[in-house]
């Protein structure tokens, strides 16, 4: 091997050693990196994205829960309607007073009530045996049938007594019959159907011993038969408690409205204010002018944009002197309506209110000795939640042609 050759072989040599602990320098310098970046806590590791601090808002104490006003705990109300024939007898030709009581369970508010009578064949209601009870505020009668309304609402329990006649050719027994009706927060309800038997004979005093303790029974059928003669319990409960307030007869309210018909002198009422008012009545006339002898027809509306609801509404109608009811023409029917030929006082009744504005129309025919032009007042009646309230009064003039 020459020189040259040996100098070579050392020379790459040195240069392998020196690589090789170039690359060993490096690695160390790599690997203390690496133990600083996990050890040092003045190390600046890669960055790693951190939470936004939460925005810091006013701090509210927690609130209570506010609970709800309660509502009225109402128990479903239920109404019961007994009937007493004063002395338990009739005599032919003669009158006998029924006393019509009613009572109620539950709490649940009644809204409106009613009540159909069905008298014998032949008897005629004569009116009410005084003014004292729970007066309805409507009556009508057709035939052997009588109706009652009434809008103020008694408080229970309530009783009142009527009147009726017996034909002079009336013998055996006899049976009245008879349901209330009413309202709550639904459909109509009943009591079902009452049947009274009278028999004929010397009427019976009508004492405390004379009435049986015992309670009526009820028909299979729902109709609650009393026995003749015997009284049923409750009556005489209802007698034994504090007399109810007697309310307005409908002949004394007929008489105040004629009096303020026939009053020529005083002027026409002044509409109430906006927030008074409840239920406004328009009234007007179809026909332009009429003629003695002929039929006009009377226009009502009733308007009501009050928040209270309405729970039974009814008309009362003051006509001219010798002016007489034709019959409905139109409009929301009321379920009470004049007979035909009724003079004086009209009176109309919904039991199922109407919707509002509830238009009702009428005819009236004129007397054949009419000479002047007349005037109608008519004034709605409805209730609430409280009591009877009366509506502004209207006032229409008819013009009657000369004949």
């Amino acid at each position: 091997m020459n020189k040259w050759s040996v100098v070579g072989f050392v020379f790459g040599l040195v240069c392998i050693g020196v690589v090789g602990y170039i690359l060993l320098d490096m690695g160390r310098d790599s690997q203390d990196v690496r133990v600083t970046e996990r050890a040092s806590p003045t190390a600046t590791p890669v960055q790693k994205p951190q939470a936004t601090p939460a925005v810091q808002r006013p701090t509210t104490p927690p609130q209570t829960p506010q609970a709800a006003p309660d509502k009225p705990q109402y128990t479903p109300a239920k109404l019961f309607l007994t009937r007493e024939v004063r002395g338990s007898r009739y005599q032919p030709g003669g009158t006998v007073d029924v006393a019509v009581s009613f009572l109620r369970e539950g709490t649940e508010p009644i809204t409106a009530m009613g009540m159909e009578e069905t008298l014998p064949e032949g008897w005629t209601f004569e009116g009410y045996a005084d003014q004292s009870g729970a007066l309805p505020d409507i009556k009508r009668v057709i035939g052997n049938k009588v109706e009652f309304a009434w809008f103020n609402i008694p408080e229970y329990p309530a009783t009142f007594a009527y009147r009726v006649r017996t034909p002079a050719d009336a013998s055996g027994v006899k049976d009245i019959t008879g349901e209330a009706l009413y309202r709550t927060s639904g459909d109509e309800l009943r009591t079902g159907l009452i049947v009274t038997p009278v028999e004929q004979g010397e009427p019976v005093p009508t004492t405390a011993a004379a009435m049986s303790p015992a309670q009526p029974s009820i028909a299979p059928a729902g109709q609650l038969l009393q026995q003749p003669g015997v009284a049923p319990s409750a009556p005489a409960a209802i007698a034994g408690s504090a007399p109810e307030a007697a309310a307005p007869a409908p002949e004394a309210q007929a008489a105040n409205q004629k009096a303020s018909s026939s009053d020529t002198a005083k002027a026409e009422s002044a509409p109430p204010a906006p927030e008074e008012r409840g239920i406004v009545v328009a009234q007007s006339i179809a026909n332009p002018s009429v003629a003695p002898g002929e039929v006009v027809q009377i226009d009502l509306e009733l308007g009501y944009a009050g928040t209270d609801p309405i729970t039974a509404v009814g008309l009362q109608t003051v006509l001219p002197s010798g002016w007489a009811f034709e019959g409905i023409a139109g409009g929301a029917a009321p379920a009470v309506a004049p007979p035909q030929g009724r003079t004086g006082i009209l009176e109309f009744a919904w039991i199922e209110v109407p919707e509002w504005p509830a238009r009702l129309s009428y005819r009236v025919r004129i007397p054949e000795n009419e000479s002047a032009s007349r005037e109608l007042a008519t004034t709605a009646l409805y209730h609430t939640t409280g009591d009877l309230v009366t509506s502004n009064e209207v006032r229409t003039t008819i013009p009657v042609a000369a004949p």
